[in-house]
């Protein structure tokens, strides 16, 4: 197994395994002190003298860096940074910044996301002052927002994308790296959402994993509700609001891996499956046109059930599955997740696994159930639509009716610890 190594053990490493280069890099020293030196002379000789930044010294700070678990569900783990010793600094964009160099605090994702942590909660002398670094939770925050504390969270927080994160410490100056850690995160997150975010406003929108927006249009009357698990931002829709994002490739699947996460609290949830009043989108990538309908994915509540439909694009047939029990209550929270991974689907609700049926059509009332079948996603050019489904007749929009949060979407099936975060009082987005 890889080891996330830190910058020291590389460089040791490297000297160790060639030990008899010692001559050609003292070599190589000589002759680069002799190329600087008649640089600064031909400088010298141009324009008269040289610029004493030139020759500034970095700033020297040593630290250390580590990864710890926070005392919530699931034991998340965040960063933490403590400099212990070294030459005066402050940190770029705290406040009542300390006498002393610049210097900017820098994290590289697994992913290879560079991220620059909001560092205006930190103030004064740095030194002897650990650090706690994380994503930021607001209806403003992209999944590229993170925060430093200089106290531990302890309320809902976006987990963290597991592997080897990179923290550094760059003289902002000169510019110079000052020193450079390795972080091993264990509990979070496999990988980020292909798309995530919340809806409503300009403030809380759609992003891509690149933290890129998505362009979002709001259709109808849509207001923010106040009442929502783990305080994040939700919208209220009516039966006449839904959002429309156009077509873009983090929101279209081809394949058999898939996952949809959101949190519903719809105003009805009849124990009919007959009752088309109490059909409410969620979200879909489909089409119907002349009664003919054609899905990348949707996801539906059909009474007290949830139903997940797809067309296979090898045979043009139609599948969709739907709960055999009834997880959905009226103007009750709930936590709703599909799950594709190689094929293989199942569907979560309060992070529960519901037993589910499945069946080849696209009616809801059909009572035929196949055997199970091996999910198989194929692209459209559709938008993606948010609390109404796209069809030709305004019979079959089928309109939200409640209270929305939290809307992920993933180009791969989710562990089953993410699906428990769901629940637990942190985010998945």
């Amino acid at each position: 197994m890889a080891r996330c190594l830190n910058r020291m053990e590389i460089i040791m490493r490297k000297y160790v395994r060639h030990p008899d280069a010692l001559s050609e890099i003292g070599a190589g020293i000589l002759i680069v002190i002799l190329v600087v030196a008649l640089a600064a002379i031909t400088y010298i000789a141009i324009f008269g003298s040289i610029n004493p930044d030139s020759f500034k010294k970095s700033t020297y700070v040593a630290g250390t860096a580590a990864a710890i678990e926070v005392p919530l569900a699931g034991k998340p783990q965040i960063m933490t940074y403590l400099p212990k010793a070294g030459d005066p600094f402050h940190y770029a964009g705290q406040s009542n910044a300390a006498a002393g160099s610049n210097v900017t605090l820098k994290l590289i994702s697994p992913e290879g996301q560079i991220l620059y942590p909001n560092m205006t909660a930190i103030s004064g002398n740095p030194y002897g002052k650990t650090l706690f670094i994380y994503p930021k939770v607001s209806a403003s925050a992209t999944q590229c927002d993170y925060l430093v504390s200089d106290t531990m969270p302890t309320g809902t927080y976006r987990p963290l994308v597991v592997g080897c994160w990179t923290l550094q410490m760059i003289d902002t100056d000169l510019p110079l790296l000052i020193d450079s850690y390795n972080v091993k995160i264990d509990h979070g997150r496999v990988s980020l959402p292909s798309a995530c975010g919340f809806i409503g406003s300009s403030s809380e929108t759609f992003y891509r994993s690149d933290c890129s927006a998505l362009t979002q249009t709001v259709n109808g009357p849509m207001t923010a509700c106040s009442d929502s698990p783990g305080n994040m931002p939700c919208s209220t829709f009516n039966r006449s609001t839904s959002v429309s994002i156009p077509n873009d490739p983090s929101l279209s699947f081809t394949g058999n891996n898939l996952a949809l996460s959101v949190w519903i609290k719809p105003i009805r949830a009849s124990s009919s499956t007959s009752d088309t009043t109490n059909w409410y989108t969620m979200m879909g990538k489909g089409q119907i046109s002349g009664g003919v309908e054609t899905d990348n994915y949707q996801l539906v509540q059909i009474g007290n059930r949830i139903y997940f439909e797809w067309t296979d694009p090898a045979t043009g047939r139609h599948y969709h599955v739907m709960t055999s029990s009834t997880p959905i209550q009226a103007s009750q929270w709930t936590q709703v997740t599909v799950t594709i991974t190689n094929g293989q689907l199942s569907l979560y609700t309060n992070c529960v696994q519901q037993p589910i049926n499945y069946y080849q059509s696209n009616y809801p009332t059909d009572t035929t159930t196949i055997a199970p079948v091996s999910v198989n996603l194929g692209v459209n050019s559709n938008n993606f639509l948010v609390g109404m489904q796209n069809s030709d007749t305004p019979a079959n929009r089928f309109y939200f009716d409640g209270d929305m949060a939290g809307i992920s979407i993933y180009d791969r099936g989710l562990t089953s610890s993410e699906i428990a975060d769901a629940c637990s009082g942190n985010y998945i987005c």
